[in-house]
């Protein structure tokens, strides 16, 4: 009589075994978080660095040394990470890496008076200035070229009233697809963050960087 009972025992523990070993295998496959990064971040190989105020030069060294040493740091943080390879023009890149620091002189434009007129008189508008030329700077605003191309419209520029430009009061660091009129376009990924871009973390690059490891991780099973 006790031998039977062992033995029903035994194949009532087999039974539910089974039962939960089977409901494991039909359970349906946990999915993978879908990442808010486009796949290009993934698929690109190449990589260009500049400021909203134009390419890496020895002028912008002069005229923007804030912006073009955290250009610099970018760079070097890139060839770090050992994800993409840098390139030397907008037209060979698949990602463009656009590089702002924040302005100390209260966020004016770059020879904008302390004191602008009243918004009943606005400045009137200089009839030979082409499409996208600011009247107080015919060259085009900051990182704009005299035809309209990027600008601070695509850094987060709110506008003041006539005549003013507020630009964003913090770091910012933003990646846009290139465009064939070397144009900046809608950003594929943008943050701003205070002292984001200041040595030695240049948290907004840390941020970007694990957002991209992490994307493609997910999508290819490696970190790169």
């Amino acid at each position: 009589m006790q031998r039977r009972t062992t033995r029903t025992m035994r194949r009532a523990v087999v039974v539910v075994l089974l039962a939960l070993g089977g409901a494991g295998l039909t359970a349906p496959a946990r999915t993978k978080k879908e990442s808010s990064l486009p796949k290009l971040f993934c698929q690109a190989r190449y990589v260009y660095v500049q400021t909203y105020e134009g390419a890496l030069s020895a002028e912008l060294e002069r005229e923007y040394p804030a912006d073009y040493n955290a250009a610099i740091g970018v760079e070097q943080r890139i060839q770090n990470w050992d994800r993409y390879k840098l390139v030397a023009g907008n037209q060979q890149a698949d990602l463009v890496f656009v590089v702002w620091k924040a302005r100390p002189e209260g966020n004016r434009l770059p020879g904008q008076p302390t004191e602008m007129p009243p918004i009943s008189t606005p400045p009137m508008p200089d009839p030979g200035a082409g499409p996208g030329q600011n009247p107080r700077n015919p060259q085009g605003m900051p990182g704009q070229s005299p035809g309209g191309l990027g600008g601070p419209d695509e850094v987060g520029v709110s506008h003041g009233g006539p005549g003013v430009a507020v630009y964003p009061p913090n770091d910012q660091l933003a990646v846009y697809e290139p465009q064939s009129d070397e144009s900046l376009d809608t950003p594929l990924w943008k943050k701003t963050e205070k002292d984001g871009l200041k040595e030695p973390r240049m948290t907004l690059f840390g941020k970007l960087a694990d957002a991209v490891d992490d994307a493609c991780s997910d999508a290819t099973g490696s970190s790169k």
